[in-house]
């Protein structure tokens, strides 16, 4: 992702977004690893955690001082997104499953509705940014949820 798109998440959703200060997880060490594409969707499913952490936060404080409710990892994997949380609620757990359900139909690279495809390498994307040759991939449900 566009270090201007990054930048502006974690400045807009600071405590689901935070970084270690030791920079030994993926978080800190490599923030975003999806294209801009997922933006939009990613900033949306933030809107909604972060009152989620906030609260968790002042219900336990050394929880959250010791990594627990926030993100550990976002990023692309075969095509499709996978956030992950180090801690948290069902109810964060169940936002963030509903996004990684959605990136099977949004562009990674536009943000406008695309599917899943490849030949070899996955990827989710519109018929503009689908590379020649391509298959489209269909998941079943099972394969959806399970990532």
């Amino acid at each position: 992702m566009k270090r201007k798109l990054d930048e502006a998440l974690v400045r807009d959703f600071p405590l689901t977004f935070a970084r270690n200060e030791n920079g030994r997880e993926p978080w800190s060490m490599f923030g975003f690893e999806c294209e801009d594409g997922w933006e939009s969707s990613i900033r949306k499913t933030a809107e909604k955690l972060e009152p989620l952490i906030r609260a968790a936060k002042e219900k336990d404080p050394e929880g959250y001082e010791a990594g627990y409710y926030r993100t550990s990892q976002l990023k692309e994997k075969y095509g499709t997104g996978r956030w992950y949380l180090s801690g948290g609620t069902d109810e964060m757990q169940n936002l963030v499953e509903a996004w990684e359900e959605e990136t099977c139909s949004i562009c990674m690279f536009c943000g406008k509705p695309g599917v899943l495809r490849g030949g070899g390498w996955l990827y989710t994307a519109c018929e503009k940014h689908t590379k020649a040759d391509d298959l489209i991939i269909e998941l079943s449900e099972e394969e959806k949820s399970n990532g």
